[in-house]
């Protein structure tokens, strides 16, 4: 994957995006835990209960993380119409939520059969108890629960994965920029065509002639800049020589007799005598077929394919 600056298209929206429906869902799962809340009452060995509506409910109790109020407790809820209890079931599922100093624990489950008064007695309080602990009874909401919390786990993925992108393509782009040769090859920072033509110092137009395994480039034109004497010579002599190793790594197969296009940057081309060898480096290597050249043959995130004549007008501007 090719980390160009047409990322942070996605990456910047997506971590706005994720911050937003992290506060979003955070401030739901809030709401929907107090929302559930039908009744919080004190900590009292009995008290008349007004119900104001029926069906299934929980009965947990509330207080201070360091609270040791409710061990041993022993609950039962009476009729107060007609005298029965009300079926207490040991919840399966202790449910657990907790703000900054308090929490709450899920004890049991209940049916209401219908709204009125219940007598709700405990045995069981120590001597100690608390004022600010709380026997609370509310609607079951472990459903919701689970999918606020399956929902901020993919939020939080997605923002941690958006900033993640984000700093890598911002990282990449001026390490890149630092040196344009030694990008690498497909690099979609430092590579666009009009970039490419403004970092190089000599486009030229070249022939390929095989020397066994080894490409030599003859110079058939030069469209920006200009080669000196020595590699002027080199070139009638025999072909420059251009480092085609990462090239050929990205899919790059010399031919003898194919026309490149060569961008070239000062900094590599270094002083030479006649009749000495330079390795030259090239910071694009365009290949030529038919009347088309294709710039970025291998990235498809840069890739061109136009004629030949456009290329050599934008190389001249």
């Amino acid at each position: 994957m090719t980390l160009t600056r047409t990322w942070l298209l996605i990456t910047i929206p997506g971590i706005l995006l994720g911050i937003t429906l992290l506060f979003w869902t955070a401030r739901s799962l809030v709401r929907t835990t107090r929302g559930a809340v039908l009744l919080s009452l004190p900590v009292v060995a009995e008290q008349t209960v007004e119900f104001r509506e029926s069906g299934t409910m929980t009965l947990s109790v509330e207080g201070p993380f360091t609270s040791s109020s409710f061990s041993g407790l022993a609950f039962t809820l009476l009729d107060d119409t007609s005298g029965r209890a009300v079926r207490l079931e040991r919840s399966l599922v202790h449910m657990r939520s907790a703000s900054i100093s308090r929490a709450r624990l899920e004890l049991y489950r209940l049916t209401l059969p219908s709204p009125g008064r219940y007598t709700l007695r405990i045995t069981g309080l120590p001597a100690s108890a608390s004022p600010s602990d709380r026997i609370v009874f509310g609607r079951p909401f472990i459903g919701a629960l689970v999918v606020h919390v399956l929902a901020l786990i993919g939020l939080g993925g997605l923002l941690v994965g958006s900033l993640v992108l984000t700093g890598l393509v911002v990282a990449r782009g001026p390490a890149q920029r630092g040196n344009p040769a030694d990008a690498p090859v497909g690099s979609s920072t430092f590579g666009a065509l009009e970039e490419r033509v403004t970092a190089a110092d000599v486009i030229a137009s070249a022939r390929t002639v095989m020397a066994g395994s080894i490409p030599r480039y003859v110079v058939l034109a030069t469209w920006k800049g200009t080669l000196s004497p020595a590699l002027s010579s080199l070139s009638k002599a025999g072909g420059l020589i251009v480092d085609t190793d990462r090239w050929r790594k990205a899919g790059y197969a010399p031919v003898a007799g194919q026309t490149v296009i060569l961008f070239l940057a000062a900094n590599r081309l270094e002083a030479a005598t006649p009749g000495s060898v330079v390795l030259l480096e090239a910071l694009e290597l365009v290949p030529v077929e038919g009347d088309k050249a294709i710039f970025a043959f291998n990235d498809p995130a840069r890739r061109r394919v136009l004629p030949l004549e456009e290329l050599e007008r934008a190389a001249r501007r």
